[in-house]
């Protein structure tokens, strides 16, 4: 067991998570400094949320969705025309758990150790998913009246509970992702901190897309926040999405 250093934006101190592996299992030494891992958990490595494009309700029922014609620089590795999803309200919020292998950049500093950089939430399969059938997905919730949406992809955990760079994983460890998702989810500035972003974006929907467990976490703290009625959930995009388990449903603290 090894201890991290948690960074919460907007907060001056430190939390701090014991995470299920050994220190001999770290293999980015960087992020190793006096025996406890930190610098992972921090701003400099969070996917930031986004506003990927527009959702348009027409008089009739007709929705049409629009990819952004350009990307800012702060997601300049994204595979997508990525936006900060800062400045918009009266959304439309895909929520996905956390970051994972493809959401981040691992590069070379001048000292030659390796890093992360963040790319942005949602690229590879997730990603192409979203972009073929989000607008199927949004559709199937039958709630958008006539007006326009922005969409934007939001992760209640920042930062990449799967561990997998920091260990070097040749692919996903879902019990270790799991376990680390839900010790950092109990920490109350990480769970603040989705609330005051969600309290900003002012959400007209809500898709639910995150894995089991996170999925009921998740679920569980929107309706106590209030969001109850705009939940819907589904299945996760990567790789779900893409081989047709597209179902919509409403949310509920029985079925999630």
């Amino acid at each position: 067991m090894i201890t991290a250093k948690v960074k919460t934006p907007g907060k001056p101190k430190y939390g701090k998570i014991i995470l299920p592996v050994d220190k001999g299992q770290v293999k980015l030494k960087n992020y190793i400094s006096s025996g406890q891992v930190v610098d992972y958990f921090e701003p400099s490595c969070m996917v930031n949320d986004v506003f990927r494009g527009e959702f348009a309700v027409k008089p009739n029922g007709n929705i049409i969705y629009s990819v952004n014609q350009e990307r800012h620089s702060d997601f300049s590795l994204s595979s997508f025309n990525d936006q900060p999803a800062t400045e918009n309200t009266n959304a439309v919020v895909l929520i996905l758990e956390s970051p994972h292998r493809y959401e981040y950049k691992l590069v070379r500093d001048v000292s030659g150790e390796s890093r992360i950089l963040p790319r942005g939430p949602a690229q590879g399969n997730a990603g192409s998913g979203i972009k073929k059938h989000i607008l199927e997905i949004v559709k199937s919730t039958n709630s958008l009246t006539p007006g326009t949406y922005p969409f934007l992809i939001v992760n209640p955990i920042p930062y990449q509970t799967s561990l997998f760079h920091l260990l070097g994983k040749t692919k996903i460890d879902v019990d270790l992702r799991n376990e680390v998702w839900i010790r950092l989810w109990r920490l109350k500035p990480i769970r603040d901190y989705f609330a005051q972003r969600l309290d900003h974006y002012q959400p007209t929907l809500i898709i639910n897309a995150c894995t089991t467990p996170a999925c009921c976490y998740v679920t569980d703290f929107l309706f106590q926040a209030g969001y109850k009625d705009i939940v819907f959930r589904c299945m996760h995009p990567s790789y779900n999405w893409n081989v047709g388990r597209r179902s919509v449903w409403p949310a509920s603290l029985d079925s999630h």
